[in-house]
């Protein structure tokens, strides 16, 4: 009598579950790896926060790989995103080394005093007399 059976089915994904457990953890860790060159050199914990949100990151990186797609034709967006975000955060570990370096090595030359002027957030305004910077204060 019926020959034809007729099914219906609704797939729906669950944003706020991937918001979660996917891209909020990133942006923290984005945060986190902005916040190393906040740190101050002398205070000795600026390596040890930036190799800690690398090493954060490259873990959250294998606990994200069941969520992304194995084979595909095409890669997703956020896979890129995330190996993108990874070699930045390797990049600035190499900046912090640097940033360490430059501080234990040169502490009074002129290498960092220029490298103080020319990226300083803001800069000093020099004053042509001592004295008026005396009646200034």
């Amino acid at each position: 009598m019926y020959q034809v059976l007729e099914l219906g089915l609704i797939l729906a994904r669950c944003r706020a579950y991937y918001i979660l457990t996917a891209v909020l953890p990133v942006c923290v860790l984005s945060g986190l790896n902005l916040m190393v060159f906040h740190v101050p050199p002398g205070s000795g914990e600026k390596m040890t926060l930036c190799v800690s949100v690398l090493l954060a990151y490259a873990v959250y990186l294998t606990s994200i790989n069941s969520f992304l797609p194995s084979v595909s034709d095409h890669v997703s967006l956020f896979s890129v995103y995330l190996h993108c975000m990874f070699v930045l955060k390797a990049l600035t570990v190499m900046a912090t080394v640097i940033v360490l370096y430059l501080h234990s090595t040169l502490p009074k030359s002129t290498i960092r005093k220029q490298l103080t002027k020319h990226f300083s957030p803001m800069p000093k305004k020099y004053l042509p007399d001592a004295s008026l910077a005396d009646n200034l204060e």
